[in-house]
C-alpha cells in the first residue's frame, strides 16, 4: 500500500538480493474514490551492490537439519509466511525510523554464507549488539 504522507504519496518495498541492477518497472494499482481500480507503472532504480561471501568447513551436523529441526524449521517458515502475505492499508509508523539501541550492527545485511561447498540463505537483517539487560527500543510504531 501507499501511503499520503505531506504532499505526496510513499511507500515500502522489498528488493530481492539477486535483482539485477538496473530499471525495473513494476505495476502500481490505485483505487479512486468511485472505487475503480488504475493501473498505472512505475520504474524502480536497482543500483548495483556486492555483498560479502564467507565460505566455512564446519562439521556436517552444523550444516544438515536433523528431522526434528527440518519440521520445526519447515513448521516457523509456513507461520512466517502467513504473516508477511498479510497487507493492511493503514500505514503503522507516524516518525523516521530509529536504531534500536547505539553502536555497531554486526553481521551485513546480504552477507552470504557457503557451508562446505553448499550456499544458504543470504543474511537478511541486522544483527545489534547488546549486553544482557540492555534496553532495546522499537524503530518505530508499529502492531
Amino acid at each position: 500500500p501507499a501511503f499520503h504522507v505531506q504532499d505526496r504519496w510513499t511507500t515500502v518495498l522489498g528488493v530481492d538480493l539477486d535483482a539485477k541492477p538496473g530499471q525495473h518497472v513494476t505495476p502500481v494499482f490505485f483505487t479512486l474514490n468511485d472505487g475503480r481500480i488504475e493501473k498505472r507503472e512505475a520504474v524502480i532504480e536497482v543500483e548495483p551492490k556486492k555483498y560479502p561471501t564467507t565460505e566455512l568447513k564446519v562439521a556436517d551436523k552444523y550444516v544438515e537439519l536433523s528431522k526434528p529441526d527440518l519440521a520445526r524449521a519447515n513448521r516457523e517458515a509456513k507461520e512466517t509466511e502467513a504473516i508477511f502475505s498479510l497487507i493492511s492499508p493503514e500505514m503503522f509508523w507516524n516518525e523516521p525510523f530509529s536504531v534500536p539501541i547505539p553502536g555497531e550492527t554486526g553481521t551485513n545485511f546480504g552477507h552470504r554464507r557457503i557451508f562446505n561447498g553448499q550456499p544458504r540463505a543470504p543474511h537478511a537483517g541486522a544483527d545489534l549488539h547488546a549486553s544482557t539487560g540492555t534496553p532495546i527500543h522499537a524503530t518505530n510504531r508499529g502492531r
